[in-house]
């Protein structure tokens, strides 16, 4: 008994190996490399041939290519796929405006058309899907820098906070009054929080100019930031990190 399976001719003509590769794209609407390709048809073309009719889809327009590193992907061509399907429509018309066939061919035909009009509708929900995505991108984008930009703006109040209360800390007490060694305790304690408020402040800035920068970079003015998120400069506010100093006694540290 001969069991040898038998052998797949295999597609050699370039407009046969392009209807095959078209209908595959229709059909999986994925993209694919040449090899991925290849694969999925199994032994129905050779990889050179397939590569060859590829590269003669996206010249003509109905294929798209995306290269990623040392890889190239194509994709089915939306707008190429629309006139193809528009083209298989007005088909669909002239062979329904000349039927004049037996009753099974009928029933062939309008198979064919329910065909087509299935093909169309998912065509359509295929472009309201990209647009649906294409709005879902932008909106997440949004949102992520508003977020982002609160988040900046609640430690920017939190550090203000602290700044103040420091500030009030360290304007209590006159150092002549102080005596003993609980007097010199206080007035360390004061000094420390004094110089934790310049800290503050200056950490604040830093972290304030670094948000604005990785967030928004250079596309926001002064003014807009003024403006849009309530954020100011200390020249804006008309004060100064140096001005607004405490000259220390010499046994103090400075800052």
């Amino acid at each position: 008994m001969n069991t040898r399976k038998p052998v797949l001719n295999k597609v050699t003509d370039l407009h046969e190996a392009a209807e095959m590769i078209l209908n595959w794209f229709e059909k999986e609407n994925k993209p694919a490399t040449v090899q991925s390709l290849t694969d999925a048809l199994g032994s129905c073309a050779a990889k050179t041939l397939i590569q060859k009719t590829l590269e003669n889809l996206s010249e003509q327009g109905k294929l798209r290519t995306k290269d990623l590193k040392k890889v190239r992907l194509f994709f089915l061509n939306m707008d190429a796929y629309n006139i193809r399907i528009s083209g298989l429509m007005d088909t669909k018309n002239e062979v329904t405006e000349t039927i004049t066939e037996t009753e099974h061919n009928t029933e062939c035909i309008e198979e064919k058309n329910q065909l087509i009009e299935d093909i169309l509708s998912v065509s359509r929900l295929i472009q309201e899907k990209e647009q649906l995505l294409t709005q879902l991108k932008q909106s997440l984008a949004v949102s992520e820098r508003k977020e982002k930009l609160s988040l900046a703006l609640a430690e920017v109040d939190a550090m203000e906070k602290q700044l103040l209360e420091a500030r009030e800390n360290a304007q209590l007490g006159d150092v002549s009054s102080c005596k003993g060694d609980y007097a010199d305790d206080s007035m360390r304690r004061i000094v420390r929080r004094y110089q934790n408020a310049r800290l503050l402040w200056r950490e604040r800035k830093e972290y304030v100019e670094r948000i604005v920068d990785g967030v928004l970079g250079d596309g926001c003015s002064a003014r807009e930031l003024a403006d849009t998120f309530g954020i100011i400069s200390d020249a804006q506010a008309g004060v100064s990190l140096s001005q607004s100093a405490v000259n220390l006694h010499r046994s103090f540290p400075s800052i």
